[in-house]
C-alpha cells in the first residue's frame, strides 16, 4: 500500500466534468498520501 508518498498524476481530463476511474484512485490516495493532479491546458 502507498502511503507518505508524492504523486503526481497528469491527466487528459479536468477534474470536474465526469468523473473517471482516474479521479476516483486519486481521491482515496490523498488519505496519507500528497497527490498533484494536472489538468489538461485550456484550449
Amino acid at each position: 500500500m502507498l502511503e507518505r508518498e508524492d504523486i503526481v498524476c497528469i491527466s487528459s481530463v479536468d477534474w470536474d466534468p465526469i468523473w473517471t476511474r482516474k479521479q476516483q484512485v486519486m481521491s482515496r490516495l490523498p488519505r496519507s498520501n500528497r497527490i498533484l493532479y494536472v489538468e489538461p491546458p485550456i484550449t
